[in-house]
């Protein structure tokens, strides 16, 4: 078996001890305690979970946003980005089985699997606060139903593993229908549901209400496909009613605030957030500003490998206080002489140009809520008052005028609307690729805008070829 392939490794675990500290994922020392025989505390089941989050950071940090961002409308490679083994294939629309970044996209993917199936594994085990214990369980459910929830949609069908592989097992595993994958992401967000409790452990951990909003998306992602019904979209419905009513969240009145690091984790419009630390923590730093930004500051034209593109900035309507962080002439008294950056993820005032500032992503956030529930009345109904409404508060706080009536008329030109305000709201977020895929607009959109290349195939990533060639069971994705 070769290491490479993710499917085919045995995975062994090695855990954390937890250390009491202000932010729950920061500077946990590693531990060379095996899974065999770690758990047998409430603090060591508590560890495994801290451990099951830190996997976020690998996902979050560069390999997720960068497909979803680059290969869409919003952004434009520069020349060092077209020429990048990284960025190239996904703003170029030229990926292959081969792709660097398709085959971490995978193996990041279920090596978080196989630490929350360990821990998920163990933690029953052991003797201590029933309803605690059940509060950790639904964490890692919540965890594994968010990476099966990312697998889907990005290859489709996918395997399914609900338990850590060892020798004794059947390593060449074979393709789960993607109905199958969507069921088993609900089946696990209602377990964690279930057992989460109304508020998080520790400040940046699930609850219950972020498993809600994860089940609400995961309805409205199905919804679109060739198994959904309309009936998704009533439970995108109820379950975004239960989030305005019941959860707490909402929009702040700032928009810049949400992406100041001293307001991480502590904003009642933050959902769930991947936590990312400085240059001199041990957690993995985040990357968004290196594929932004330049990162020789006396050559802009250097490094910078992406930026808004012209048809983005045009959909930016006049007064529109999210762009802000769109900036073509003076980032802090550096003048940019050949092109536009994204900011959203440099805290400026906080930091000046340093790159390395370790700012939050953004998985979930309340806007969200608003838009799935303005778009899931609308596909059942047409325009309401209530969806118009929730369009309204979104575009209010960006400092723009409510929709008028005439732009909203019908259900085709509200869906317009609805996601456009999706583009502008999350730019930089990792929601655009999703977006135009799930409401078949990717290749039209792309096509529109002269890239001829751009055909249905690019609706989903291949499955990595290094899988292919290791696993007789495994089968590619049509065309690749």
């Amino acid at each position: 078996m070769k290491k490479h392939n993710i499917l085919l490794q045995l995975i062994v675990l090695f855990l954390l001890f937890a250390t009491a500290c202000e932010n729950f994922l920061e500077e946990v020392p590693k531990s060379s305690i095996t899974a065999s025989n770690y758990y047998g505390t409430e603090e060591d089941a508590d560890a495994a979970v801290i451990y099951a989050y830190q996997d976020l950071t690998g996902i979050y940090a560069l390999n997720y946003w960068l497909m979803a961002e680059f290969a869409s409308d919003n952004f434009t490679l520069t020349n060092a980005g077209e020429g990048s083994s990284d960025s190239g294939p996904f703003g170029l629309f030229s990926w292959d089985a081969s792709t660097t970044r398709v085959k971490y996209l995978w193996s990041t993917h279920y090596n978080a699997i196989a630490n929350v199936n360990a821990a998920l594994e163990k933690i029953p085990e052991i003797d201590g606060d029933a309803t605690y214990l059940n509060q950790l369980l639904g964490e890692l459910y919540f965890l594994r139903g968010l990476y099966y929830y990312n697998l889907v949609r990005f290859f489709g069908d996918v395997p399914i593993i609900l338990k850590l592989l060892t020798t004794a097992d059947d390593l060449y595993v074979t393709r789960a229908a993607s109905s199958e994958v969507y069921e088993q992401v609900i089946n696990d967000l209602i377990l964690a549901i279930n057992y989460l409790p109304d508020s998080p452990l520790d400040p940046g951990r699930a609850d219950v209400f972020v498993a809600k909003t994860l089940l609400a998306k995961v309805y409205q992602a199905r919804a679109f496909s060739s198994d959904g019904t309309s009936a998704d979209y009533e439970k995108v419905i109820s379950l975004c009613e239960d989030i305005i009513a019941n959860s707490g969240h909402d929009l702040i009145e700032d928009y810049q605030d949400l992406f100041k690091t001293a307001n991480e984790l502590s904003t009642t419009e933050s959902i769930f957030e991947v936590q990312f630390a400085d240059q001199e923590s041990n957690l993995a730093i985040s990357y968004m500003n290196h594929w932004f930004l330049s990162t020789d500051f006396s050559i802009p034209t250097s490094a910078y490998q992406a930026q808004p593109s012209d048809d983005l900035v045009n959909t930016v309507e006049p007064g529109d206080k999210r762009a802000i962080f769109i900036a073509d002439t003076l980032v802090n008294g550096f003048v940019l002489t050949d092109g536009r950056w994204l900011t959203k993820y440099q805290d400026i005032e906080e930091h000046g140009l340093d790159l390395y500032t370790g700012a939050n992503y953004y998985v979930l956030r309340y806007p969200d809520v608003l838009l799935m529930y303005a778009e899931a009345k609308n596909e059942l109904n047409g325009p309401s008052s209530e969806a118009i409404n929730a369009v309204n508060a979104v575009r209010n706080r960006a400092g723009l005028d409510d929709l008028s009536s005439a732009s909203v008329a019908d259900k085709d030109a509200f869906s317009d609307a609805i996601l456009k305000e999706m583009r502008v709201e999350f730019i930089g977020e990792g929601h655009r690729w999703f977006d135009l895929v799930r409401t078949g607009r990717l290749v039209s959109t792309m096509q529109n805008l002269g890239f001829t290349n751009v055909d249905e195939r690019r609706n989903i990533l291949p499955i990595p070829q290094a899988e292919i060639d290791e696993n007789p069971n495994m089968t590619q994705n049509t065309n690749y």
